[in-house]
């Protein structure tokens, strides 16, 4: 589920705080803070790391859940 959609991810990635959310919600979130959603905390980039292992379990769990 991610922090900011509270939904199941279509695009899981890692931010610089180390958290996962989904990509178009953390992309959109970048455009006016330069602070984690989670912490408040300042990022340290801006960095999107794709999380392929978080990815996979979601496309089987809703292959699994249709």
């Amino acid at each position: 589920i991610c922090p900011l959609l509270k939904d199941v991810m279509k695009d899981p990635c890692i931010a610089a705080d180390g958290y996962t959310y989904d990509r178009k919600a953390i992309e959109k979130w970048m455009e006016d803070h330069r602070s984690s959603p989670v912490t408040d905390s300042p990022l340290e980039n801006m960095t999107l790391l794709p999380n392929h292992t978080l990815h996979a379990a979601i496309v089987e769990w809703c292959r699994r859940n249709q």
